[in-house]
Parts: structure tokens; sequence; C-alpha cells
């Protein structure tokens, strides 16, 4: 299967579309993601909590 498309399906969520090009197949998902703006690792980041691997 292929990814062929990624929808917005409402806030925080994605409509993911693969098809098979064999068969013709086609699964739809949803997918949660959070905003990278607003997470917790990029508060620690850009208070300087985070520090690259020794």
């Amino acid at each position: 299967m292929m990814l062929a498309s990624i929808e917005p399906a409402r806030a925080g969520v994605d409509l993911h579309t693969f098809e098979c090009a064999i068969c013709n197949q086609v699964l739809k998902t949803l997918a949660a993601y959070e905003d990278p703006m607003k997470s917790k690792g990029l508060g620690r980041w850009l208070q300087g909590d985070l520090h690259p691997p020794k």
C-alpha cells in the first residue's frame, strides 16, 4: 500500500488514505498528532533544558 493523500479531519487529527497499486484496495484511517509548537519538549528546549547526546 502507498500513501495516496493526507487531509485534515479535525483539530489534531488527519485522514490518511492508502491505495494498493495491485488490487486497487483503499484504506482510510485517522491519525492523531500533537502540534509541535505546543509540545512539552519545545518548552524545555526553549528554556535550555534539552541537551545534545554525549
